[in-house]
């Protein structure tokens, strides 16, 4: 489904992505782990074109690398070019629009990808209160309510794989527990995932294989059960 090879992120002088190479299966979840600054934002925004490779949105920001998406070389696509084949970012700090209604965020979702009264009814079974709360204005709602909608935004678009930031970031362990069993529906459907999660022992739980960062580089990969049982491996890369 994605195949990633030597990955570098540079902002400026600085290295954040130091050549990774990694791949996502079809109807894998995969999770890239490690601790906060380890380039796991980074790695994401790379592979999604959030940071322009010919520098013409951000100009101290460069992407190296090749990155295929479906048997495709897409390394020079733009990000919506990318949307537009359903390579698609949820990204960290939810970014919804604020003085939008829960259903018009869920419209812009579907802007450049997906058919919107498709998909509708498959957000809203997946989030009931969305349903319950479809008129409200996004920045009403709990913290909760706006990681829900962010993601149900994201499935708007019909991913062909789905990347995640940060989803649980502030929740309340309920609203973790919610989000999780949501992520595992959308593999059982067959939409492979790649995490990015600060907590690793439930991004473990739930995917196949996983990838340690450390300083913006991969030091270890392995099956996620694998690195779940390897205390030695948690205590030196997860600080668990």
């Amino acid at each position: 489904m994605l195949e990633v090879q030597n990955l570098v992120v540079k902002y400026g002088a600085v290295q954040a992505v130091k050549g990774n190479s990694f791949a996502v299966r079809e109807g894998e979840i995969v999770s890239i782990l490690g601790a906060n600054g380890a380039g796991k934002s980074s790695t994401l925004f790379g592979v999604a074109g959030m940071i322009d490779t010919r520098g013409k949105l951000f100009s101290k920001d460069v992407v190296e690398g090749k990155i295929v998406f479906q048997g495709q070389d897409i390394s020079d696509y733009s990000n919506s070019k990318r949307v537009k084949m359903g390579l698609i970012l949820c990204p960290e700090g939810r970014r919804n629009f604020p003085e939008l209604t829960i259903k018009e965020n869920l419209k812009m979702g579907a802007y450049c990808r997906g058919d919107f009264n498709k998909k509708i009814d498959f957000v809203y079974s997946l989030f009931p209160r969305l349903k319950e709360r479809q008129i409200q204005l996004a920045n009403s709602l709990s913290g909760g309510e706006q990681q829900m909608l962010a993601i149900g935004r994201s499935l708007m678009s019909d991913p062909v794989m789905l990347m995640l930031d940060e989803p649980s970031l502030g929740l309340s362990p309920v609203l973790i527990d919610e989000v999780f069993a949501v992520l595992v529906k959308l593999k059982e459907k067959g939409i492979p995932i790649l995490l990015v999660e600060q907590n690793a022992i439930r991004s473990l739980k739930i995917s196949d294989r996983a990838y340690i960062l450390e300083t913006g580089k991969i030091v270890h990969e392995d099956k996620a059960q694998t690195i779940l049982n390897d205390e030695k491996l948690k205590k030196a890369y997860l600080g668990l």
